[in-house]
């Protein structure tokens, strides 16, 4: 918007100017309403004008009263984005001059169960039973008038306490007198506060103004006007709405009425489930049930453009409205006691007699899901797989959100700490997938053997810090706040087992809030895989196999109880019986004897050597048939088959590639790799720097790959000579780790190089996700 915008008074007959009764310089506070619509700008441009002369322009702030999610949003058509009530209330502020620290956005909000949260006026007419038709109307005294005088209300504390006398208050309107025959009769300028603390003046500048003449003045200064008056979004016809209120206004005309209809359906829906549950009409003259079949006949107004209503602004008013037409009304002042129950719907009479009526939900073909995502999306990449569609994804770490973005780029994502999300700003989803805290943390976020760990070693002795790792996972107690709110058919998660065996006193207290969490309650089932010996067969039919890396997890699914039915989580992984060949394994954990014990452990590679301690809180597989039940190994997947033959290393002998001066590597490092030239005879080899590990062969998995990205885990290539200077040494790359957590070559990840670490070592392994998110559609409902 250009900064030479001139705005002049325009000449109105003798007697109607305002400006006869205001002596500009004697006003303290400019107060110019801006709603983002047509007539705001105008009105505030007469006034400003009328400061200016005077020079007061500093006293000039500019204010708009949102009305949150009930306001005209944001709509893009052809990649070019129309901004909403609330962001263009803020340019015209800005076009007109006033400084951006001078414009005051308001939003009436209240204490919910110790939170501050935002409250919208239909959520305020469904819990009163009643709509605003005359007289007093809430949406501008509670809503508009009351916030904007409240929100000054400090600034006219202080100047009164400056000039030792009333704040002299200019209220600027844009009222016009062609709007309605009731603002004709209203005065231009009129006194409606008068106490010890403040005078306020009503001022209606334009009130002169007719339609026509601000449709041009808007059009010749170039200023950008609301997108629902055209026909449809960047039309610039004035073809659409005639007012820009809230976009379902019970004052609005017919054809307003249904064009809004039209543009947004599901707001148009939920008018009309307030209307059915409370037996009042939206309108005097038509109900929104009315409304919504008019829309759909032959001649009614072409919408231009439909809004889908899907943020967490609206699912936010859609749970709000939902909950409290749940309670019988507050003032139904429209449904006298004694009303005969054949003439209420029957969902009203349901909420007259003090029992929740059924509230309808909207018909889905798959089932969504709602990822408190760490890592690089591994999970919603699994629930992908099964036959979700991604609904929402939250994480604290930017480069995870724009990973989520870049595989899924019409997902809605919030960038915040989970633990600082009002769950009730998220939207609604089937299944909720979210994994907490790994071994730095218990459910509850610590205890007396855990610590937040801010460093790692990453081999030979030394510390990094990859970015962001404070909070790198939520804690257990965020799941259960965001199912208490929405109360999704399922909750997906995994960990460590340690998770478990660290505080089971405070695991089983956590079990225990799940069983009676919500309406009904969520039964619990548990389950102990390792990554390497998940293989999956997706809904198209092909196979997901086994990832390359031994990963120990936790599974479990929370499934609601009214389903009554819970996921079959055992695993029985492909696995070769010495005596029967290929069988399918089942589980054996030594430590449970005769159902005494928890079958929460990691998987058992090897019998230790002295004790058998290990052996009890771990499992492995025996050959299920009966006569045999001989041990057995799944069938596994070598980490050379995600090995790159394209990247090279460095000589060993030249020393650790990440100082400026040489440094040799540390013994420990040395010794394994003279161990991997003496095991494997000259072939390519992984060493891994961790909890004593040595050398390994290709044909084998490797150990977990960590938030560290894998920088425990480096190729050996040994050459000819078997010098053991000269052979070639690297770190495996982040596409090389990202395989060996099932990632596909199309997956992208986002960020520098550490953040890609970070994100590839903290994701769920996708063929992990996959199995658990396949298991749980299979008792969701048909």
């Amino acid at each position: 918007m250009s900064s030479s915008l001139q705005f002049g008074l325009f000449t109105t007959e003798e007697g109607t100017d305002p400006m006869t009764a205001l002596v500009p310089d004697e006003v303290d506070i400019y107060i110019l309403n801006l709603s983002g619509g047509k007539d705001g700008p105008r009105a505030a441009a007469l006034a400003l004008d009328a400061a200016r002369a005077a020079g007061v322009e500093d006293r000039v702030y500019t204010i708009h009263a949102s009305l949150g999610p009930l306001e005209w949003p944001a709509v893009t058509v052809g990649g070019v984005r129309y901004p909403g009530s609330s962001e263009l209330a803020a340019l015209h502020s800005r076009a007109l001059g006033v400084p951006p620290e001078r414009h005051i956005e308001v939003r009436r909000a209240r204490d919910l169960e110790g939170e501050r949260v935002p409250y919208d006026l239909l959520t305020y007419i469904a819990e009163r039973g009643d709509w605003p038709w005359k007289g007093v109307l809430p949406c501008r005294s509670d809503w508009k008038t009351g916030l904007i005088y409240g929100a000054f209300s400090s600034m006219v504390r202080a100047r009164k306490k400056q000039l030792g006398r009333p704040v002299v208050c200019a209220n600027v309107l844009g009222i016009r007198a062609d709007e309605s025959p009731d603002r004709k009769k209203r005065p231009a300028f009129r006194t409606t506060t008068d106490n010890t603390a403040r005078v306020v003046h009503e001022w209606s500048p334009a009130h002169q103004v007719t339609t026509q003449e601000v449709k041009d003045w808007t059009d010749e200064q170039g200023l950008p006007h609301q997108w629902c008056y055209d026909s449809h979004p960047g039309a610039g016809d004035w073809k659409g709405s005639s007012r820009c209120s809230c976009s379902l206004c019970v004052l609005a005309s017919q054809r307003d009425l249904l064009l809004a209809v039209k543009r947004r359906p599901r707001l148009a829906e939920l008018y009309a489930l307030v209307e059915r549950v409370r037996g009042v009409p939206f309108n005097p003259n038509t109900s929104m049930a009315e409304l919504i079949e008019r829309a759909g006949r032959p001649g009614a107004p072409d919408p231009g453009v439909v809004i889908e209503d899907e943020g967490p602004e609206f699912e936010a008013l859609t749970n709000a409205v939902e909950a409290a037409l749940k309670k019988p009304a507050k003032r139904a002042r429209y449904v006298r006691p004694g009303t005969p129950a054949d003439a209420l719907p029957a969902a009203a009479t349901a909420a007259r007699r003090g029992t929740p009526p059924r509230l309808r939900t909207r018909r889905r073909d798959v089932y969504t899901s709602g990822h408190l995502f760490s890592g690089g999306w591994g999970d919603g990449r699994g629930f992908m797989n099964a036959g979700y569609t991604p609904r929402f994804g939250a994480n604290h770490n930017p480069w995870a959100i724009k990973t989520a973005r870049a595989n899924v780029p019409d997902i809605y994502t919030r960038e915040a700490a989970i633990q600082t999300i009002d769950m009730r700003t998220l939207p609604y989803a089937d299944v909720l997938v979210g994994s907490p805290i790994c071994r730095e943390a218990t459910p509850a976020g610590g205890n007396s053997r855990a610590r937040v760990q801010l460093e790692f070693d990453v081999g030979d002795g030394t510390q990094g810090k990859p970015s962001r790792w404070e909070q790198t996972r939520m804690t257990a107690w965020e799941p259960i706040r965001y199912v208490d709110v929405h109360e999704p058919l399922a909750y997906v998660g995994e960990n460590v087992p340690g998770f478990f065996t660290r505080n089971p006193r405070l695991f089983d207290a956590w079990l225990g809030v799940w069983d009676v969490l919500g309406r009904h309650g969520y039964y619990v089932t548990l389950a102990c895989v390792n990554s390497a010996h998940v293989t999956v067969e997706m809904p198209d039919g092909t196979v997901l196999g086994p990832v390359p890396q031994y990963r120990d997890r936790l599974v479990w699914v929370m499934v609601r109880k009214d389903l009554g039915k819970v996921p079959d989580l055992l695993p029985r992984p492909v696995s070769i019986c010495p005596n029967c060949g290929p069988v399918r394994g089942i589980q054996h954990w030594p430590g449970v004897q005769n159902g005494r014990g928890r079958r929460i452990g990691a998987y058992l590679r090897r019998i230790p050597k002295s004790g058998a301690s290990q052996a009890k809180r771990s499992y492995y597989y025996v050959c299920p048939t009966q006569r045999c039940h001989a041990r057995v190994e799944p069938v596994t997947r070598g980490i050379g088959d995600v090995i790159d033959e394209n990247v090279r290393g460095h000589r060993f002998g030249d020393g650790r590639q990440d100082r400026n001066a040489f440094e040799a590597y540390a013994p420990a490092a040395r010794a394994a790799v003279v161990e991997g030239h003496r095991l494997f005879g000259g072939k390519p080899f992984i060493v891994t720097r961790r909890n004593h590990g040595g050398a390994t062969p290709l044909d084998v998995p490797i150990g977990t790959v960590t938030a560290q990205g894998g920088a425990h885990h480096y190729l050996a290539r040994p050459t000819p000579d078997m010098d053991i200077d000269e052979c070639e040494y690297r770190p495996l790359t982040v596409k090389e780790n990202a395989r060996t957590q099932g990632f596909p070559k199309e997956h992208v990840f986002a960020g520098e190089e550490p953040d890609q670490k970070l994100q590839v070592g903290d994701a769920v392994p996708v063929t992990v996700a996959t199995w658990a998110a396949q298991e749980t559609l299979k008792v969701l409902p048909s």
